[in-house]
């Protein structure tokens, strides 16, 4: 990316702008499938709640009306499905979450550097055209 950024320096006719644009549109190619980890980031968790929903919903349909009790097979695997989904969605979620940070945390670490550089670029630039 860097060296993307280096050959439009030299290699092209440019002002300001348009190195500090065509910077940022090699800043944003990085950013490029980081939607797909967001939004398994965002599922995973509803994914898992939806497991505890259907789950609870299966327990509450074993109560017998005439009892009140709820049948125990029933009972323990409507338990089971709610607590194992929410345990598998956030057991996805998690990690995706911090991997995530981490690929962000670098992106941003990246493009401040990018930034100085062009800033340097610029200031060289700058300070040939004045001889």
């Amino acid at each position: 990316m860097a060296g993307r950024i280096i050959w439009f320096y030299r290699h092209s006719e440019w002002d300001t702008e348009q190195l500090k644009a065509f910077a940022r549109l090699q800043s944003n190619r990085m950013e490029r499938g980081l939607f797909i980890l967001d939004t398994i980031v965002s599922a995973a968790p509803l994914l898992g709640l939806l497991g505890t929903v259907t789950g609870l919903v299966k327990v509450f349909a074993q109560i017998n009306p005439m009892t009140g009790l709820p049948d125990g097979v029933g009972f323990v695997s409507g338990v089971a499905m709610a607590l194992s989904t929410t345990m598998i969605g956030l057991a996805i979620a998690i990690p995706a979450l911090a991997f995530s940070n981490y690929l962000n945390r670098r992106i941003d670490n990246y493009n401040a550097q990018i930034s100085v550089g062009v800033e340097r670029m610029v200031a060289l630039k700058v300070k040939s055209n004045r001889k």
